[in-house]
């Protein structure tokens, strides 16, 4: 199913990405999306990201609520565009393999806002931002 619709598009201005990384995005919808997985469905899901082509091998990390986490993505294709430099790496509970997050990471370095703004040179591998799920609410109408 995901690679059905994990087609590639020919509009100009649409990113560009692998076929792993279209995969990978489709396979994180299905996890940020989902507010609940079995664990024996999660890790299906994190079992095909790892095996898709240019995965990098788990890092143990935190997230950003300082629960220990594994980062996991696909790498490769980066250009010099400002919406194409970084990587993006799902966060998994460890043991659930549940969804705990994202965090881009820098794919190559470059300075923020271009050389010429002065911004600060980002080096490769630095963590650029992180986004945390901290809980899940199904609600039938808004909390107070």
């Amino acid at each position: 199913m995901i690679r059905k619709r994990s087609i590639p598009t020919r509009v100009t201005s649409a990113w560009r990405k692998t076929q792993a990384q279209r995969d990978f995005f489709e396979i994180l919808e299905v996890l940020s999306r989902s507010p609940r997985l079995e664990p024996d469905k999660a890790k299906i899901l994190y079992r095909l990201i790892t095996r898709l082509d240019g995965a990098i091998t788990p890092v143990k990390v935190r997230d950003g609520a300082g629960r220990p986490v594994l980062a996991v993505g696909v790498r490769g294709n980066y250009r010099d565009y400002s919406y194409e430099r970084n990587a993006v790496d799902v966060l998994l509970d460890p043991d659930t393999y549940a969804y705990r997050g994202i965090r881009h990471v820098a794919g190559l370095g470059y300075y923020a806002g271009g050389k010429a703004s002065g911004g600060p040179f980002v080096a490769k591998g630095t963590v650029v931002a992180t986004m945390t799920r901290v809980s899940t609410v199904i609600a039938d109408r808004p909390e107070r």
